[in-house]
């Protein structure tokens, strides 16, 4: 079973993911700034930041900030878990679980996706629910149009093609 962060080298910039907050609280990630040197001086390129994703939001980032989301949040979460259980050999087991890679990778694929060309996610369906829903609710509060109202609202070339009769 390999895990999502499992990588091989350095981190590829171009590669998105979606995580997503499963959890019933906030989580934010901080990131420390990124600095260069030039001349013997250290140049800061990009300061410190910090990513907050609520509860059952998805987001999308690069790899880099992903993986580190990913490997925070699933900690954090399996430390909950253990929290809540009262049995001290099931605390232990959870506990040395958190740095066992078949353990994480439940939690992981949950948490994190790779966005591909050409491949449905998670997060693009969520969008396009919303988008139906919020099309929906127009519709509804317009009411029915007719044939004739809907080529007014169109630009003249689309009305032309798609809605002669």
């Amino acid at each position: 079973m390999a895990s999502f962060l499992d990588i091989d080298g350095i981190y590829d910039k171009t590669k998105r993911y979606i995580v997503t907050n499963w959890s019933d609280e906030d989580f934010t990630q901080h990131f420390g700034s990124e600095t260069a040197y030039n001349d013997n001086k250290v140049i800061e390129v990009a300061p410190s930041y910090s990513i907050t994703i609520k509860p059952d939001e998805m987001r999308e980032l690069g790899q880099f900030e992903a993986f580190l989301f990913t490997r925070h949040f699933v900690t954090r979460e399996m430390y909950k878990e253990s929290s809540k259980l009262t049995d001290p050999e099931l605390i232990k087991r959870i506990e040395m679980g958190i740095n066992n890679r078949e353990a994480r990778k439940v939690y992981e694929d949950k948490t994190i996706s790779e966005i591909k060309a050409g491949q449905a996610t998670p997060f693009m369906d969520k969008l396009r629910a919303e988008i139906r829903k919020e099309e929906l609710a127009k519709i509804a509060e317009e009411g029915e149009k007719t044939l004739e109202e809907i080529k007014k609202d169109l630009p003249e070339e689309e009305a032309k093609g798609e809605f002669q009769e």
